[in-house]
């Protein structure tokens, strides 16, 4: 768990067909309410949607806060964070996921009626569940929905790899202009980014230079439907996220493997990003353009104009970042030992990390990284432990920024061909459960990518690859990734980091990683 260690600091595109498919009928959502009788309460649901035929309730409405109030239930959640936690009085632990139609009920995982979402920037569940997860059971009369304790709250478990049903899109008002789809489609020249627009909407897009090698466009007085876009995507792609940047600004980012060809091409419906394949020596820094009936000829911008002469986007560190989205250039680094990997077992010494049932973070990451040096090691790699034994680096009970600036010395004063920061995981309730790997750089994202294929197999949950401006991976001059392993909060992620074994697997999963980045990155 990251708490001491956390700083925070056309001719390409067939776009008729393409765009025409992805504005296809959805299934409906549809502001609702909905009334219902629990003991001697009758509360009114204002916060509440049909989905599918289903009710989906918002986790701020004032009557569902008051039934869960009455059952004697607890519900967490913060901002941003994809799990939404309600403890019952028995005590239960239900996690819904955002964007996952699965949920864990106990140590059991069931389907749901469909995946929760945000709207609005509060989650959305779905009603009957949440009901049957509280141990209610529920009928009608009129129309009103009775609610009585008593209920088996412990539905069929989930089949495996069960169809997800799409996200519903947040409804906005009449004549809104709305980002309705993105999409992405592979050629033999390159890629094709299709953005689904209803409306008019100006656009503004920039990049940035190699080797940072990113691009993003702002689409202007627009809402996005449906929920935030994060994924990896193939070449000459990375990956692509889509968010409501501003309350009237979608945007489309994407991150490239080099200094790749784009042109951007508007129409009445949309707007379509056509990746190319090949690098260009020089590409337009920024551009504008319109969408929609106010579409005017002239407007794409492709790769082979001249550049215009725009202000070099801001270096991190400079308070002129993007939301923490935006990158500055940073200059290639060169290993002066390249046959030398730097590993970091979290916490340690002063700093215990989490503790759950008397086990201790610092003493599971510094297993693991034992385990994983010995593979290294037997396979020619050089490789230097931050720390070998139950220490600080810097000293005890040292500050955050003197620990953290430590670590990072031990790899950039060896001139390393990487980093990688071992951590365990943990939650204020035993729902979450996963691997997940956190990145800061842009050259963080090929190490990242190629450890998370093998982790995949670790028998854990994979949450993914995330952008964090975590301390030891943004100032490493290396590529870098911190990973947290599994959730000591959780009871089976627990019971798998107290295995020796399948410590060891991870061991030789990451290991198995790095040598495929190696591989696929030659030092030049």
């Amino acid at each position: 768990m990251i708490n001491h260690f956390i700083a925070q600091t056309g001719r390409y595109l067939a776009a008729a067909s393409l765009l025409g498919a992805m504005l296809a009928p959805r299934p409906a959502v549809a502001d609702s309410s909905l009334t219902i009788s629990y003991g001697r309460q009758t509360l009114r649901l204002t916060h509440a949607v049909t989905y599918s035929g289903h009710s989906a309730v918002g986790i701020a409405d004032p009557a569902f806060v008051a039934l869960l109030r009455a059952t004697g239930a607890l519900l967490s959640w913060k901002t941003g964070q994809r799990y939404v936690l309600i403890t019952t009085s028995t005590p239960t632990i239900v996690s819904f996921a955002l964007g996952s139609p699965r949920y864990d009920l106990g140590p059991t995982t069931v389907q749901a009626q469909f995946a929760p979402f945000e709207r609005g920037g509060e989650p959305y569940l779905p009603f009957d569940d949440v009901v049957r997860a509280l141990g209610l059971a529920a009928h009608r009369e009129g129309g009103t929905v009775v609610l009585a304790a008593g209920a088996p709250n412990a539905p069929e478990p989930a089949q495996a790899s069960p169809t997800p049903e799409p996200l519903p899109p947040s409804p906005a008002p009449s004549g809104a202009t709305m980002v309705t789809g993105v999409d992405v489609t592979s050629s033999d020249q390159g890629l094709t980014v299709a953005v689904a627009i209803s409306g008019d909407a100006t656009y503004e897009w920039h990049r940035l230079r190699d080797p940072d090698n990113r691009f993003w466009v702002d689409i202007k007085g627009a809402t996005l439907q449906g929920p935030p876009i994060e994924q990896n995507e193939p070449a000459p792609l990375v990956s692509m996220r889509v968010r409501q940047d501003e309350p009237d600004v979608v945007r489309i980012a994407l991150t490239l493997e080099g200094p790749k060809g784009i042109a951007v091409e508007p129409s009445t419906t949309g707007l379509g990003i056509v990746v190319s394949s090949q690098d260009v020596a020089e590409a337009p820094r920024a551009g504008n353009g319109s969408v929609g009936s106010v579409v005017s000829e002239g407007q794409i911008a492709t790769a082979a104009v001249t550049p215009a002469p725009v202000e070099e986007p801001a270096q991190p560190g400079s308070g002129a970042e993007e939301n923490g989205w935006k990158f500055g250039p940073r200059s290639g680094y060169v290993p002066t030992n390249p046959r030398l990997i730097v590993l970091d077992p979290g916490h340690g010494g002063s700093d215990r990390g989490t503790i759950h049932g008397g086990v201790a973070e610092a003493e599971l990451t510094l297993d693991m990284a034992k385990r994983l040096r010995d593979i290294l090691v037997a396979e020619g790699w050089q490789v230097k432990l931050t720390r070998s034994s139950d220490v600080d680096v810097y000293a005890p009970n040292d500050s955050a920024h003197d620990e953290l600036q430590a670590r990072v010395d031990v790899a950039n004063r060896a001139g390393a061909r990487c980093f990688v920061s071992i951590h365990a995981n943990a939650f204020i309730n035993a729902g979450p459960y996963g691997t997940t790997l956190y990145v800061s750089k842009p050259e963080d994202y090929a190490l990242a990518h190629s450890i998370e294929g093998r982790l995949a197999d670790d028998g854990t949950k994979d949450d993914g690859i995330i952008k964090a401006h975590y301390y030891v991976t943004f100032h490493t001059k290396m590529p870098a990734v911190l990973i947290e392993t599994a959730f000591l909060s959780n009871p089976s992620d627990y019971a798998l980091l107290t295995s020796p074994e399948w410590r060891q697997k991870v061991a030789q999963e990451i290991a198995d990683g790095i040598e495929r980045y190696a591989r696929d990155n030659p030092v030049r």
